[in-house]
C-alpha cells in the first residue's frame, strides 16, 4: 500500500498541483525558530503562557466543571418515543384528548389551534369586564397556558431532547426571579 502511487493533490479552485504538507520528525515542532519581529515574539510568549496556564489549578478546576456539566447533560433522558413514533403521532389526524379520540384534519395542531383561539376569546371577554381581584391573575394564567401550548406543540419541545427544555426554562426562571425582586424593591429605594 505504501508503494502505491497516489494521485497528485490539486487545488480545487485553480487546478494547480499542490505539494502535501511535509511530516515532521518527533520533536521538530518544539524547535521553533527565533522570533524575528515583535509580533512573532508576542506569539511565542502567548504560546508559552498558555502552556503554563494549562497546568494551573484554576484551569484544571474549570475543565473538571465543564466535564461534569457535559456528563450531566448526557445523562438527561430524552423522549421516551422514537422519532418515527412521535412523528406518526404528530402527523395523524386522530388525537386523543382526555381519553376521547378526536379526528380532525391536521390532528393535534388543529386541536391546539382551537384551544389557543378559545383562550384568546376568553382573554378578550375578561378584558371587557371591570377589573377585579382575579382579572389580572386569570389573564396571566391564560397567557402562560397559551405560551406553553405553542412551545410544546408548534415548537416541538414536547418531543425534543430535555436539554432544550432546560435551555428555555433557565432564562425564564431568571427573568421571573428578577421581576419578583424588582416588585419588592420600594420605589424610593432603601
Amino acid at each position: 500500500m505504501a508503494d502505491e502511487q497516489k494521485p497528485p493533490l490539486t487545488d480545487q479552485k485553480t487546478g494547480e498541483k499542490v505539494s502535501p504538507t511535509p511530516s515532521y520528525p518527533p520533536g521538530e515542532a518544539e524547535r521553533m525558530p527565533e522570533p524575528e519581529t515583535g509580533l512573532e515574539e508576542a506569539v511565542v510568549n502567548a504560546l508559552d503562557a498558555s502552556e503554563q496556564a494549562v497546568a494551573s489549578p484554576v484551569v484544571q478546576a474549570f475543565d473538571s466543571a465543564v466535564s461534569a456539566v457535559q456528563e450531566a447533560v448526557d445523562q438527561i433522558p430524552g423522549p421516551a418515543k422514537t422519532h418515527a413514533e412521535a412523528s406518526a403521532e404528530e402527523h395523524s389526524d386522530t388525537t386523543i384528548i382526555m381519553g376521547r379520540a378526536i379526528t380532525v384534519p391536521g390532528g393535534i395542531y388543529t386541536v391546539v389551534f382551537g384551544v389557543l383561539g378559545v383562550a384568546t376569546l376568553v382573554e378578550i371577554i375578561l378584558a371587557e369586564f371591570p377589573r377585579g381581584l382575579l382579572t389580572i391573575p386569570l389573564m396571566l394564567g391564560l397567557a402562560v397556558v397559551k405560551a406553553v401550548l405553542v412551545v410544546m406543540y408548534y415548537m416541538h419541545l414536547r418531543s425534543d431532547s430535555r436539554v432544550f427544555t432546560v435551555v428555555l426554562l433557565l432564562p425564564v426562571a431568571v427573568t421571573l426571579l428578577s421581576t419578583l425582586y424588582l416588585i419588592t424593591v420600594p420605589v424610593t429605594g432603601y
